[in-house]
């Protein structure tokens, strides 16, 4: 009679059924943390000479897929801007950082009422006022952030509020009356 057993540093994971090798894993795959499993299968018919008699190697090899992001970060750069700051082109205001498993295509949207002045670029995120600055009639610029992996159907968007900030500045009267 042969018997068959299991060694290797995953041998907990596999078993044999039926002269069937199953692997069974109650904490589910993660190619991030662990992107193969190996085991020994050795069968050893005991009225025969050396124990194992064979011996062979498997190994499980999990495959990468494509997970949804995970989070997104906005380092402000710049919280605030005096009112007299000259901003006709992009200033860079925040860092953005994607947290993901770099498989995918990751999207990166602007929303909020004052989506306009802001742009990415990069992992910038920007912005311009052509117009100028007057706290008098705007004293912040809100926006939404929002980002998703178009690759899998039905992912959730992960969305990040930012505000900018503008500061009163003492200006000069524009006009005498007497």
């Amino acid at each position: 009679t042969n018997t068959l057993s299991l060694s290797g540093e995953d041998a907990a994971l596999f078993s044999i059924n039926n002269r069937q090798l199953r692997f069974q894993n109650a904490q589910g795959l993660d190619f991030e943390t662990k992107s193969q499993y190996r085991v020994t299968v050795m069968v050893d018919d005991p009225s025969v000479g050396t124990t194992p008699d064979a011996s062979i190697g498997f190994t499980l090899a999990i495959t990468d897929v494509n997970e949804a992001p995970t989070d997104l970060t906005i380092t402000p750069i710049v919280q605030s801007l005096p009112e007299s700051a000259n901003t006709p082109t992009p200033l860079t205001v925040a860092q953005l950082q994607i947290i993901d498993d770099a498989i995918g295509t990751n999207s990166l949207t602007l929303a909020g009422p004052d989506a306009g002045f802001f742009v990415i670029s990069g992992t910038n995120l920007q912005f311009s006022s052509v117009s100028g600055l007057n706290f008098e009639t705007k004293s912040s610029y809100q926006l939404i952030v929002r980002l998703n992996d178009n690759t899998i159907p039905g992912a959730q968007t992960i969305s990040k509020n930012y505000a900018l900030s503008i500061t009163d500045v003492n200006e000069p009267p524009t006009a005498v009356s007497l």
